[in-house]
């Protein structure tokens, strides 16, 4: 399924965050979107799954408009993981992420076998399955971040949106959900927000350099992780990018 953004424009108040923006998002190749904090890489996936209206521009999912379709089917196909998470409340691991599939649950009915062995099959995934008993307001920070993530996955739906997923995570449990991600990504369409180069270098198929409203670089990691692009991303004065096994930034020396 392709997700397509076509000269995006939005602000909030005078502040213009997303300029003219285009954009195709297609199966395939896990997709890494970086950029500084406060750019607007938020506000563009929220306008990617319909959460937030355009002022200009338009999004389609195959062709068709996010705004003739409804929110309950848009919801079906677009599985969205954003960085203000719901509360766990006193559900037990296993009800949260049936939560991820209300799209999909029959109304005024109890879930069949076919959404339990879906909530059991993203547990799975997650190695969460020792924890579907255990209350969700229990676990860890890191815990139910992965739960939150299986919630999505729940949904089986064709594209993912994914707000800084691993950002609880050590990088042991890191490793293993963008090596799970890597592996959807063969037949899903999958947008990771990310500030993690490292992780980028190592798993990103595609990588977008967001910055001003706009992406300025669109391709693998090796071509367009350059000094140049890095400093131009984060502009921090009396900050570089340095090249090593991966980029990371340090102070500028300064001549005496």
């Amino acid at each position: 399924m392709i997700l397509t953004a076509q000269n995006l424009t939005f602000s909030y108040g005078n502040r213009k965050i997303i300029d003219q923006l285009t954009l195709e998002l297609t199966p395939g190749k896990l997709t890494f979107l970086l950029g500084a904090n406060g750019s607007g890489k938020s506000t563009l996936l929220k306008l990617l799954s319909g959460l937030l209206k355009p002022e200009q521009g338009d999004i389609f999912l195959n062709g068709t408009s996010l705004q003739k379709i409804s929110y309950h089917s848009r919801a079906k196909h677009i599985g969205v993981m954003l960085q203000q998470r719901l509360p766990a409340l006193d559900f037990s691991a296993e009800e949260f992420v049936l939560l991820g599939r209300t799209p999909k649950l029959p109304r005024l009915a109890a879930p069949g076998k076919s959404h339990k062995n879906a909530v059991d099959h993203a547990l799975s995934l997650l190695d969460m399955e020792k924890f579907a008993k255990r209350p969700a307001n229990r676990l860890s920070g890191g815990e139910f971040q992965r739960l939150c993530l299986a919630a999505v996955l729940a949904l089986e739906s064709e594209i993912l949106l994914l707000d800084e997923p691993v950002s609880a995570q050590d990088p042991a449990r890191a490793a293993f959900i963008f090596e799970l991600l890597k592996q959807l990504a063969a037949q899903k369409t999958i947008l990771v927000i990310s500030h993690g180069l490292e992780l980028a270098n190592r798993y990103a198929e595609r990588l977008l350099l967001f910055s001003n409203g706009s992406i300025f670089a669109d391709g693998i990691p090796r071509e367009i992780m350059t000094q140049d692009n890095l400093n131009k991303l984060y502009d921090l004065p009396g900050f570089t990018a340095v090249p090593g096994d991966t980029f990371h930034f340090q102070r500028e020396q300064t001549q005496k």
